[in-house]
């Protein structure tokens, strides 16, 4: 298990960046990619799966259709043990190990924070998003994660830590960087707003 890279606090919430698979940094609520088929085949989802339990997978395809852009809460199965409370699955991609445009991604992301707030968890995982999107610097889609992180938290957020998960170590740093700025972006928005 590694270390994490840095933590960085904003509203309450502290935000780790860590080097690792996300499944080594299990929290209340994991958040990970889907396709509209349900099928948990490829990375994280066929991880989970595996951890987890088939379960998932049926709860999972139980909602076809399967939206772009939406995110659908399962059961933790197996994962239960570990303090899990809740999977979120962001439907990103049409086909399983399919590529996914940045907005779907966003849009699935947001949604999937807010569905497992909802569902009760203060902690949650989440590995690094824009991975499928098709040629896609890792500085930007780090720099587009970091909005999603601060908008949502912008929200009156409850949670308590953000634990942000990827094996490649330039988005992380790219990440890092990129919450400093938004997150003086945010302090910056908001004193402009109450003058």
């Amino acid at each position: 298990m590694s270390e994490p890279v840095e933590d960085i606090y904003f509203r309450g919430t502290k935000l780790v960046i860590v080097h690792g698979r996300a499944l080594d940094f299990l929290q209340a609520g994991i958040y990970t990619g889907a396709n509209i088929r349900g099928v948990m085949a490829a990375g994280l989802a066929a991880e989970l799966r595996r951890a987890a339990g088939s379960d998932i997978e049926r709860e999972l395809r139980a909602y076809l259709p399967l939206q772009l852009g939406r995110a659908y809460l399962t059961s933790p199965g197996n994962l239960a043990r570990q303090g899990v409370l809740a999977i979120a699955h962001g439907v990103v991609a049409t086909e399983p190990g399919g590529g996914a445009s940045l907005a779907i991604s966003i849009r699935a992301m947001l949604d999937g924070l807010g569905r497992l707030e909802e569902a009760g968890c203060r902690t949650v995982t989440i590995p690094q998003i824009g991975f499928r999107v098709a040629n896609l610097d890792q500085e930007v889609a780090a720099g587009e994660l970091a909005k999603v992180i601060v908008a949502h938290l912008r929200r009156k957020s409850k949670l308590t830590t953000v634990t942000i998960v990827s094996m490649h170590q330039e988005y992380l740093d790219a990440l890092a960087a990129a919450l400093r700025r938004e997150i003086a972006r945010s302090a910056v928005g908001e004193g402009n707003a109450t003058r």
